[in-house]
């Protein structure tokens, strides 16, 4: 999996999204060094966080993770 690859959206999307790195970090209910850390594609961030990142940028979780996932679909809720 390429951290720096992920990293890099969640930047671009965080960018793109009016934040820094403190709004998000917050919004996360995490410390910035962390975020940093996750950004900068020195640790993957654990799935709940992914998703979280996903949820709050409001971008879809295949777009953080194209590298990695080679398929998707939508899922309909009940």
């Amino acid at each position: 999996m390429d951290l720096c690859a992920i990293g890099s959206r969640i930047k671009a999307a965080r960018e793109k999204a009016g934040m820094t790195q403190e709004d998000l970090a917050a919004a996360l209910e995490m410390s910035p060094t962390h975020n940093s850390v996750i950004e900068r594609g020195v640790k993957a961030p654990k799935l709940e966080t992914l998703v979280n990142i996903a949820n709050v940028l409001k971008v879809f979780s295949d777009m953080l993770l194209q590298d990695v996932v080679s398929y998707s679909s939508v899922v309909i809720s009940c």
